[in-house]
C-alpha cells in the first residue's frame, strides 16, 4: 500500500512539472502572439497560436490522466489538484475556442479600422462565424474557473489561478461583445441598405445624469461601411414641439419638465429611453427617419487622439490627447460667448469624428479608445430596430439603468439644476462598502464626495447660470441620485453628518432616493447613504455619471455575500 502512495505522490509531481510547464509556455507563446500581431505578422501569430494551443492541449490532457484523478484523493493537495485540473481545461478552451480560430483565419486588428473613410464590413463577417462559436464556449470556460474556492489553495497555485480567473472574465466579456458586434455590424453600417443615425455630442460642463447636456447634434449617414456627416443641429431644433412621449410617474417626479419637451433627454440615467425621445422628437422635424442614436462626450473623443493623433481645428488651435477635454469644457467657455461657445463645440467635435474617419493610426488604440469610452458610459449605441437592440441590451454599449441583473447594482447620478456651465469643476468620489451578509438580506454603504473647484469669478456671466437668493454665482446646484438594487431600499442620507430628507421612488424596478444639494466655489460635501438590499451574489457593480475629470462610469466592489 505504501509504494503504490509513493508511485501515487512520485506520478503525480511528474504530472505537475508537465502542466506546469505547458501552462507557463502557453503564456509565453499568447504573448508572441500579440506581438506578431502588432508587428502585422499574421503568420508569425498563426505560428504562435499553435504552439499556445499545442501547450495547453498537453496540460489538458495530462491533467485528466487516471493518476491525476487520484490525486484529487489525496490529503493536504486535493484542492490544488481539481484546481489545477480546471485550469487547464479552461486554458485550453481559450486556445482552442478563440485564439486559434482567429489566427487561422488570418484576422488582423488593421482589417478592422476605418480605411479612406470607410469601415471594412467583409472582416467583419468572416470574423461573426468564429466569434459566434467561440463566445458560449470562453462563457462556459469562465463559469468553472470562477467558481473555483481560492482561498485554500497553496501560494503558488493560488496567485495563478486567480490570474487566469481574471483573464477568463475579460476574455468572456471581450468575445461576447465582439460577436455581437460582429453580428450587428455589418448591417448597422449600412452593408444591407443605408443607415442613418442621430449622433448626440454630451456636454459635461453642463453635467447630466448620462454625463451632460446633448451640446451638438449631428446626422451620420453609413452606405456600405461609408461614414458621412450630416449638417450640425442644436437640442433647440425640437424646441416648441411639445410633450411627444407619455412620461411615467416616476419620470416626472425625478426629472425637470424640460426633460420630455426640450430635446435634451440627458437627466434620465437610462440611454435606451432617453434615445427613444430623440427618436420621437426627430419625427416630428419631418426629415427622414433615424435608425438609430450614439453617443459620445469629449472625454471619450480626447481617447481617440491616441488613435488619430494631434488635430487642429478650423481656427488654429491644435488639440492633442492631453488638452482636448481642457479646451472645449474649460477654456472655450472662458473666452467665447454662448453663441461662439456652441459653434466651437459642435466644430471640435465634428473634427475629431471626421478625422477619426480618415485617420491611418494603431488599431489597437482605436479599439483601446473606443473600448474606454464604452467601459466609461461615455460612447452608447441604440438601435431603432426592436431585433438589433434586444441584442445590444444587456451590454456595456447599451448604457441601461440596469434592472434585475442578479448582482447588486448601485447607481449615483447628477443633474445640474442651474443651467451653468460648471461641470468642468465637479469632483465626485463614490465608494460602496459592503456590510453584513445574511441567508436573505444585505446592507452596503455609499460614501459620495462632491467637490468644486470652481473659481468664484472671472468666467463670462452664462457660465455661472441662473442667480439664486443665498447661493454664489460661483455656486452649483444639482440634484442627486442613489438607485438602490432591485428590491432593496435607501434607508437614510446625511450630508456632512447631519441626516437629511430625501424624495423616494421606484423606477423601473430600481428605488430611487433623491435630493438637491448646494455645492459652493472652493467647497466640499460628504454624502453617506444606508442601503438594504436582498441577497444577490457576485461583485457589486457601482454606475455613476460620467464627469469632464474622467472620474464615474463603472466599477466593482467585491461582495461580502461571496
Amino acid at each position: 500500500m505504501l509504494g503504490v502512495l509513493v508511485l501515487l505522490v512520485l506520478g503525480t509531481a511528474w504530472q505537475t512539472w508537465i502542466i506546469g510547464s505547458s501552462l507557463l509556455e502557453a503564456r509565453q507563446e499568447l504573448r508572441e502572439l500579440v506581438d506578431r500581431v502588432d508587428a502585422q505578422d499574421p503568420e508569425g501569430a498563426t505560428e504562435a497560436a499553435r504552439r499556445a494551443d499545442d501547450a495547453t492541449s498537453r496540460a489538458d490532457f495530462h491533467s485528466h490522466t487516471p493518476v491525476w484523478w487520484l490525486a484529487q484523493y489525496l490529503p493536504v493537495v486535493g484542492d490544488d489538484v481539481e484546481a489545477v485540473r480546471v485550469v487547464s481545461s479552461a486554458a485550453h478552451d481559450l486556445t482552442e475556442g478563440v485564439v486559434s480560430p482567429l489566427a487561422e483565419a488570418g484576422l488582423t486588428p488593421d482589417q478592422f479600422k476605418p480605411q479612406d473613410g470607410r469601415l471594412p464590413i467583409e472582416p467583419v463577417r468572416r470574423a461573426a462565424g468564429v466569434l459566434d462559436e467561440a463566445a458560449p464556449r470562453v462563457a462556459d470556460a469562465e463559469e468553472s474557473a470562477g467558481d473555483l474556492e481560492t482561498s485554500g489553495l497553496v501560494a503558488p497555485l493560488r496567485g495563478p489561478v486567480v490570474e487566469l480567473q481574471s483573464m477568463l472574465g475579460d476574455a468572456s466579456r471581450v468575445t461576447r461583445a465582439a460577436a455581437i458586434a460582429a453580428d450587428l455590424l455589418p448591417s448597422m453600417l449600412g452593408g444591407e441598405g443605408e443607415r442613418r443615425y442621430l449622433v448626440a455630442f454630451q456636454n459635461n460642463a453642463e453635467v447630466r445624469a448620462t454625463g451632460g447636456m446633448p451640446g451638438s447634434l449631428v446626422t451620420l449617414t453609413a452606405r456600405d461601411g461609408r461614414l458621412e456627416m450630416g449638417r450640425s443641429l442644436t437640442p433647440a431644433a425640437f424646441e416648441g414641439n411639445g410633450r411627444i412621449v407619455e412620461p411615467t410617474p416616476a419620470e416626472l417626479e425625478l426629472f425637470q419638465p424640460r426633460y420630455f419637451v426640450s430635446g435634451r433627454p440627458t437627466f434620465n440615467p437610462d440611454f435606451p429611453r432617453n434615445s427613444e425621445l430623440y427618436e420621437a422628437w426627430w419625427k416630428t422635424t419631418g426629415r427622414d427617419p433615424i435608425d438609430g442614436v450614439i453617443t459620445i462626450d469629449p472625454v471619450a473623443l480626447s481617447y481617440l487622439l491616441d488613435y488619430t493623433g494631434p488635430i487642429t481645428l478650423r481656427d488654429g488651435q491644435v488639440l492633442t490627447r492631453a488638452n482636448t477635454v481642457d479646451v472645449m469644457l474649460r477654456d472655450s467657455y472662458a473666452n467665447l460667448s454662448i453663441q461662439e461657445q456652441d459653434k466651437f463645440f459642435a466644430d471640435a467635435a465634428r473634427t475629431i469624428f471626421d478625422t477619426m474617419i480618415q485617420a491611418d493610426g494603431s488599431a489597437a488604440d482605436l479599439v483601446a479608445a473606443l473600448s474606454r469610452g464604452i467601459d466609461e458610459r461615455r460612447v452608447a449605441v441604440w438601435s431603432a430596430r426592436p431585433e438589433e437592440q434586444d441584442r445590444l441590451a444587456g451590454e456595456d454599449i447599451a448604457a441601461e439603468l440596469p434592472q434585475e441583473t442578479g448582482r447588486p447594482e448601485i447607481g449615483f447620478y447628477v443633474n445640474g439644476e442651474k443651467g451653468d456651465k460648471l461641470g468642468y469643476y465637479l469632483h465626485v468620489d463614490t465608494a460602496v462598502t459592503p456590510g453584513p451578509c445574511d441567508e436573505e438580506d444585505q446592507r452596503m454603504v455609499v460614501d459620495v464626495t462632491m467637490r468644486s473647484s470652481a473659481p468664484a469669478t472671472g468666467l463670462p456671466d452664462y457660465v455661472y447660470g441662473d442667480r439664486l437668493p443665498g447661493l454664489p454665482a460661483a455656486g452649483m446646484r444639482n440634484r442627486v441620485y442613489l438607485y438602490a438594487p432591485t428590491g432593496g431600499r435607501v434607508d437614510a442620507l446625511t450630508v456632512d453628518g447631519e441626516e437629511v430628507a430625501v424624495t423616494r421612488v421606484v423606477q423601473g424596478t430600481r428605488p430611487v432616493a433623491f435630493t438637491t444639494l448646494d455645492l459652493r466655489p472652493g467647497a466640499t460635501v460628504k454624502l453617506q447613504y444606508a442601503v438594504s438590499a436582498p441577497r444577490e451574489d457576485g461583485d457589486v457593480r457601482v454606475l455613476s455619471t460620467p464627469l469632464a475629470d474622467g472620474t464615474g462610469g463603472e466599477s466593482f466592489v467585491d461582495s461580502a455575500c461571496g
